[in-house]
């Protein structure tokens, strides 16, 4: 048998993309973080209102290309937000759908956490480079529209070193970055005030990344702002060098995990809710993953207005749309 390929979804941004990887040997060193991985196939289209004509369009032209079909694939990873309202929904629908019809388990990464590990996996590189020392803070940002954006803040910390087989080359295996408070939304000129209130040493490079500049406006000295969309290999890539509190298989818990499901024996016949020793709803179950709101659609507003047209907006400024 054929080995087995990890599949990568994310329509959350105005980028539909996809990605089919496989891992490295632990030994092999590979990407900063731990595991390498090996991605032989992916695709790129711009278009953030067409995610349910084009993700699995995605998909079978990579399949085509390596002649592969769905059944060489052996565990599914979608991003699952924010970002637009229907780009999620459509994705995580995406991925819940194909692992239930192979029988193969699914789990659900934010787009913020992949545009995170992407910078800080090329940080890292930069830094090991020119001998400098890396971001002491990275902020994701994705455009929320209504003049709105989405961001999370993940702060540097030391790690426990990692054993001598698993290091990278960069010889930064000890730095992770802790997610130091819940996922947001905020006005596009209100960015540089939640910025500036980030607890890390006036010394430290901080570190924005985007999709343009234009999201971020004006930011404090010394912020650094790299501009880059999300890449759907970095749902899995770099996921190692985060830490995502209250969370289940993040981190490197979440690289052994599908390495593990990548090898496990396809059942005959297919079990689709079954993943790894877990029931239903459990992890790799498609029950388990879910779009991740941060604010509540237009519908809910609606719904609320309609319930009580003279209450107000009860939801809340951010109860608009992500789209």
């Amino acid at each position: 048998m054929p080995d087995r390929l990890l599949l990568t979804l994310d329509g959350a941004t105005r980028v539909c993309a996809a990605a089919l990887m496989r891992p490295r040997p632990a030994a092999g060193g590979g990407e900063p973080g731990g595991r390498g991985w090996e991605v032989v196939a992916r695709r790129v289209e711009r278009d953030g209102r067409g995610q349910a004509k084009i993700l699995l369009r995605l998909v079978d032209g990579m399949l085509a290309e390596l002649g592969r079909g769905p059944e060489d694939l052996g565990a599914i990873v979608v991003g699952t937000g924010p970002g637009t309202f229907t780009g999620v929904r459509i994705a995580v629908a995406t991925g819940r759908a194909l692992s239930l019809a192979l029988g193969i388990p699914v789990l659900g990464v934010s787009t913020l956490a992949a545009l995170a590990a992407g910078a800080a996996l090329q940080d890292r590189a930069r830094a090991a480079a020119l001998g400098t020392a890396p971001a002491g803070a990275i902020v994701p940002v994705v455009d929320a529209h209504r003049g709105q954006v989405f961001y999370g803040l993940y702060v540097a910390a030391p790690a426990a070193p990692i054993p001598r087989e698993g290091r990278d080359r960069d010889g930064l295996s000890s730095l992770v970055y802790v997610r130091s408070a819940p996922l947001d939304v905020c006005g596009r000129g209100s960015l540089r005030a939640v910025v500036d209130r980030l607890d890390v040493p006036e010394t430290t490079k901080l570190l924005v990344v985007a999709e343009e500049p234009a999201l971020v406006g004006d930011l404090p000295a010394g912020a650094l702002l790299m501009t880059a969309g999300v890449e759907p290999e970095a749902l899995v890539v770099g996921q190692d060098v985060l830490v995502e509190p209250g969370e289940d298989l993040q981190g490197r818990a979440l690289v052994d995990w599908l390495v593990r499901a990548l090898e496990q024996t396809r059942p005959v016949p297919p079990e689709p809710s079954a993943g790894i020793g877990a029931g239903p709803g459990g992890p790799g179950t498609p029950e388990s993953v879910t779009p991740l709101y941060v604010r509540s659609p237009d519908a809910d507003t609606h719904i609320l207005k309609m319930r009580d047209p003279f209450g107000g907006d009860s939801a809340g400024q951010g109860a608009v749309e992500q789209r």
